[in-house]
């Protein structure tokens, strides 16, 4: 069991470097496209998404 938790911290401090040192990503604008008509149910909900990708 120790074993176990002592392999957990190793990987998640191992993990956590990695993360830290990973810079604002994506750096430059994402283009959503939707292959459908304007005005659609899917239409509403990419703006629904595009618009939470912002914040």
């Amino acid at each position: 069991m120790l074993k176990r938790i002592a392999l957990a911290a190793a990987a998640a401090t191992a993990f956590a470097g990695i993360a830290g040192s990973a810079g604002a990503y994506p750096d430059k604008p994402i283009t959503l496209i939707v292959p459908y008509k304007a005005g659609g149910t899917t239409h509403t909900k990419s703006r629904i998404f595009d618009a939470n990708m912002l914040i």
